[in-house]
């Protein structure tokens, strides 16, 4: 019973670390891009990320992020970043040791 807890845990470790790896890599960088930009746009906002970099759920960047409208891009975002506390992760919470981005413009309200 022991060994087939002991096979099961490093099988879940195994599967964890794939995932990890996998989101690291340029398609997974892509996958959580989307994920994002679906969760963040609607009732008009259309939120689009560029090239992300990173690994997650460790850290992420982007090389830019674009806030658009029915009018067109209002705002952006150039090199931003988050740091991301992973032991929250583990308690069901999403919080950032640090936020931060190289240029952020607005051109008009939304």
């Amino acid at each position: 019973m022991r060994r087939a807890l002991r096979i099961l845990a490093l099988a879940i470790v195994g599967i964890v670390a794939l995932v990890a790896i996998g989101l690291a890599t340029p398609p997974g960088h892509s996958i959580i891009a989307g994920i994002i930009e679906r969760a963040a746009s609607g009732n008009g906002l259309t939120v689009s990320i560029g090239r992300l970099s990173g690994w997650p759920p460790f850290w992420l960047g982007a090389d830019k992020i674009t806030l658009s409208d029915a009018d067109g891009p209002f705002a952006e975002i150039d090199g931003a970043g988050i740091n991301i506390r992973t032991l929250a992760l583990l308690t069901g919470n999403l919080a950032f040791d640090t936020i931060d981005a190289a240029r952020i413009a607005v051109s008009r309200a939304q």
